[in-house]
């Protein structure tokens, strides 16, 4: 999977530690954005099987984000990547995947079910995905599947896995 960066210990993006992926690209260019510094770094290709490898053996984190920049801008490489964990030995359970996403559901719904992203993310016991854009200026509120503070009140969050269309 071409990432960014991987963080093994995240606590700001979900209610538990988490390994965090950073996404290779983004396509928005949203006022107010404080991931443009992530645009600098060097793009780098991790083996699904690595951060596999990496997750399972640290004891703190216990889910996966992927976010830092756009997710769904390289949405094959996230399918892959899941079905790669859903197949893993990675066991009792296997972590809550939380996906980061500045679209909007209806904008992306189409491309997910082209992708069969849609069909992977179902079939896996728990993905959270948080969606809608970053919008400067209000107070944030807090999200109870995440257990954190979203940025903005367009932004939702859908226990993906459970639903269905």
């Amino acid at each position: 999977m071409h990432l960014k960066q991987i963080i093994d210990e995240s606590v700001g993006d979900y209610k538990e530690t988490s390994m965090l992926l950073i996404a290779p690209e983004c396509a928005w260019k949203c006022v107010g954005c404080h991931n443009t510094h992530l645009l600098k770094l060097i793009t780098k290709n991790f083996p699904d099987e690595e951060i596999l490898e990496r997750f399972q053996k640290n004891p703190l984190s216990k889910a996966i984000v992927l976010g830092g920049l756009e997710p769904f801008d390289c949405m094959e490489e996230v399918r892959a990547f899941l079905q790669t964990l859903r197949e893993s030995n990675i066991v009792n359970p296997k972590p809550t995947v939380i996906i980061y996403t500045g679209y909007d559901f209806p904008d992306i719904e189409q491309e997910l079910i082209r992708t069969g992203l849609d069909e992977e993310m179902k079939k896996h016991d728990k993905v959270l995905l948080k969606y809608g854009g970053y919008l400067p200026g209000y107070n944030p509120t807090y999200n109870p599947l995440l257990g954190i503070n979203l940025a903005s009140p367009n932004q939702q969050v859908m226990e993906y896995s459970r639903w269905s269309s």
